[in-house]
């Protein structure tokens, strides 16, 4: 035997080729698409050092752990609740009712999505892959609707149910069945949640450890996290187990109007502050509890952004630093670093969120 992995033959076929002994050693990593004979297969990247084995061997959806001192993560389909059109809804000034859309695969300008039933700022919005929900926001009163758009196509809003308190600054995050909400800046501990499939009002899910506001939320379709604002408590759940929130680890940086998503297994934190704006962009590994760490800096510092991915990309669009900004910056989530510029907004506006799907 050759002690090589062999190829699928044929994409769609299903077939995996027969494969030797050993580690197969390569100058790059595995892929999704690469179909090893049997799971606990290695793979060893020969350019960084870095290890890798398969766990899962559903053929052209394969799933690669990293092992080691190189670690990396996982390599692994993107989740149901990610896709390519990213979504950038409300937002303030003017409590504006509009959602901007963007190819995330592709570098460029936002474009008009469609309107919301509720003009709002401060929402928090999560994504079945195939439907965005919007819940909650300001002006007073405090919003307590949830609003879905279908993310295939343009339109406007229709009305989904309600959330069970009325609130603004919370965060949410999806496993693309369930869409949960945390928090909220009328002093909540709250966690509520919703069939994304089905219209209809939000339950009770449990408590946070405490009253949070205007923080980060991400998933890798097993566990939630919800990020800190002032505070730097990170906690987390399990979205499919109802019950209260319990530690995580700690953010680098405590500051309001922060914003984030995960890409399914990262979740990346960026900017923040309401007077002292910052760039700082941490991260953390979902599977994993511990602190955040550091990964680059957006390109310009600001709070109160939102944020979508495709899997590969985290976009950060909008926010405010003394004067609302158009900018969408990204990041390749791969690969620790600064962010680049991605396009404009068709506007400058501040206090928005985001999510993404297909």
């Amino acid at each position: 035997m050759s002690g090589t992995v062999g190829d699928n033959v044929g994409r769609g076929s299903g077939v995996i080729a027969s494969a030797g002994t050993g580690a197969t050693v390569s100058a790059s990593d595995p892929t999704i698409s690469t179909n090893p004979s049997s799971v606990g297969v290695e793979w060893i990247n020969s350019t960084s050092g870095e290890t890798w084995i398969c766990t899962d061997i559903t053929a052209g959806e394969n799933v690669w752990k990293s092992t080691g001192t190189h670690s990396s993560g996982a390599i692994q389909p993107i989740p149901d609740f990610l896709g390519d059109r990213g979504l950038f809804p409300c937002g303030h000034p003017s409590s504006r009712v509009n959602v901007d859309y963007v190819s995330i695969s592709s570098l460029g300008d936002g474009s008009d999505f469609g309107d919301m039933t509720v003009g709002r700022y401060a929402p928090a919005a999560g994504s079945s892959g195939s439907r965005m929900v919007v819940g909650g926001g300001n002006p007073v009163p405090v919003k307590n609707e949830i609003d879905y758009v279908t993310i295939s196509s343009l339109g406007d809003g229709s009305d989904f149910g309600d959330l069970t308190v009325a609130r603004y600054e919370s965060s949410c995050l999806t496993n693309g069945t369930r869409g949960v909400w945390g928090g909220g800046a009328e002093g909540t501990d709250v966690i509520d949640y919703v069939t994304l499939s089905s219209i209809g009002d939000a339950s009770d899910f449990g408590d946070l450890l405490g009253n949070k506001a205007g923080g980060p939320a991400g998933s890798n379709g097993t566990r939630g996290v919800f990020g800190a604002s002032i505070t730097d408590v990170i906690e987390y759940i399990t979205i499919t187990s109802l019950g209260d929130a319990v530690d995580f680890g700690d953010q680098i940086v405590s500051e309001d109007w922060r914003n984030g998503c995960s890409d399914g297994t990262k979740m990346l934190i960026g900017g923040g502050g309401a007077a002292s704006y910052t760039d700082a962009i941490e991260y953390i590994t979902i599977s994993s509890t511990g602190d955040g760490a550091d990964f680059g800096d957006l390109t310009q510092a600001r709070a109160g952004t939102g944020s979508c991915s495709d899997g590969t990309k985290v976009l950060f669009g909008a926010g405010y630093l003394g004067s609302n900004s158009d900018v969408i910056d990204y990041v390749t989530v791969a690969s620790l670093g600064d962010a680049s510029d991605f396009g404009d907004l068709t506007t400058g506006y501040r206090y928005t969120t985001g999510c993404s799907g297909t």
